[in-house]
């Protein structure tokens, strides 16, 4: 059996180099969600099998599987310098076949039958929440490789185009990762790339797995031939069938219910009626040699997040930033759009949204709604009045659980508005007020 790999063991010597490893996207496993994806494995005989752990650290899922069934053959690939030389070193006496590679950039003719682990979440070189600037050097490299790579991709997305390529036939993939791929745009592309490969199910395990980590995950099971897509969800030790639908082209998956299909009963989506904008990025602004450092001429101070208010906004300037009101339009155009609707900085499936009747510039998470109607103050009142309610916030936190911690685009273009279609009439070369149900 070789030397003690005990979870006390390989969870000990982690915590030796877990900030060098966290700067490569890794976060340790918990043991009882190893057990669990290894169950949901659903293999029915453990004999003979390829097993692979790309990002393998410290070989948790290698290790679980090993030491229920040592009659496979074990690989693991491991980036860290430091890592893998300890894993060399612990696990000498193993069947693991352990190569210290870049997975992302490593070429093997070699095929799979389980594809299994944890891969690094974190967008390369980026400010977000979990950035991974250790690989900046590599992102030009990585795009030219992944086809699924789009936008501000999450680096865990090039993980599982990699690892459903490198699958035999039947083959079977198993991760742990962010829920965010099932509805951001960033993914379209990689949903679109597994609904033609195979068929998924999709483990919603929530926020709370991580100790230190506050991010929605959920377990994907892919398996290559197969068709369709199935998403369960965790209520307290047991998973519950939301979906399945025989077919899938890849669209976002949401957790639909009788309530969330009957809220949105005889109602328009929110992108059929507004055009959506976001604020100007920080980076945007600092190149705008205009902005000033402090106030002068009675310039206007910089609007974000924490000056949109429910059903108002307030004008105190939380950024230090002021810009003369002429230069505005400079920075965005469609800030001279007035009156039009602000959400702001939301968290939690609440929508904090105002009616911003004057010319101010904005920076940061702020969305903005062009009117593609004609519409009065009071109207665009109405529908802010709508966004803030109570029912609005429990069909998107139904519909969409604690997947992000922020309202994003693609959910708010959907939103519901209780609003009868049939009154958008053309007329001449504009439209005619709308009426409200």
């Amino acid at each position: 059996m070789g030397p003690n790999i005990t979870e006390q063991v390989y969870l000990r010597k982690l915590e030796d180099l877990l900030n060098e490893w966290k700067s490569l996207g890794a976060v340790s496993t918990p043991s009882e969600i190893v057990e669990l994806m290894i169950d949901l494995a659903d293999i029915k005989d453990w004999n003979g099998l390829d097993i692979l752990e790309p990002a393998c650290g410290f070989c948790n899922f290698l290790i679980g599987i090993y030491l229920k069934y040592p009659q496979n053959n074990f690989y693991g690939l491991e980036i860290n310098n430091e890592v893998y030389n300890r894993i060399k070193y612990l696990f000498k006496n193993t069947p693991f076949n352990l190569k210290k590679a870049d997975f992302l950039l490593w070429k093997s003719s070699k095929k799979f039958d389980l594809v299994i682990g944890n891969p690094p979440y974190g967008i390369i070189g980026d400010g977000s929440h979990y950035p991974i600037h250790s690989l900046k050097k590599k992102k030009a490299e990585y795009k030219k490789i992944f086809s699924t790579w789009f936008g501000k991709y999450n680096i865990y997305g090039a993980f599982i185009e990699k690892s459903i390529n490198l699958l035999k036939p039947d083959g079977k993939l198993i991760f742990i990762i962010p829920a965010t791929w099932m509805i951001l745009d960033e993914f379209s592309k990689l949903r679109k790339f597994l609904s033609c490969l195979g068929g998924v199910k999709v483990y919603y395990l929530g926020n709370n797995v991580f100790k230190g980590v506050r991010v929605s995950v959920c377990i994907l099971v892919f398996e290559k031939g197969k068709q369709g897509v199935e998403l369960f969800y965790k209520e307290d030790k047991n998973f519950y069938k939301v979906s399945k639908l025989s077919s899938w082209n890849g669209g976002i998956l949401k957790f639909e219910t009788e309530f969330t299909k009957k809220f949105e009963k005889n109602k328009i989506s929110l992108n059929s009626v507004f055009k959506i904008k976001i604020s100007a990025r920080s980076p945007e602004v600092k190149k705008l040699d205009k902005v000033l450092q402090r106030n002068k001429n009675n310039a206007l101070p910089f609007m974000n997040g924490r000056n949109i208010r429910k059903g108002f906004i307030d004008r105190n300037n939380y950024t230090n930033l002021w810009l003369e009101k002429k230069e505005v339009p400079s920075l965005k155009s469609f800030y001279t759009v007035l009156p039009r609707i602000v959400v702001g900085h939301t968290k939690g499936g609440k929508i904090v949204a105002a009616v911003e009747e004057e010319l101010y510039p904005y920076v940061g998470d702020v969305y903005h709604l062009l009117p593609k109607f004609r519409f009065t103050k009071e109207e665009l009142h109405t529908i802010v009045e709508w966004l803030n309610s109570e029912a609005i916030e429990n069909y998107v936190t139904t519909l969409y659980k604690d997947i992000t911690p922020h309202i994003t685009a693609t959910q708010l273009k959907d939103i519901p508005l209780n609003m009868n279609k049939n009154l958008l009439i053309k007329k001449d070369t504009a439209f005619q007020s709308v009426l409200f149900i």
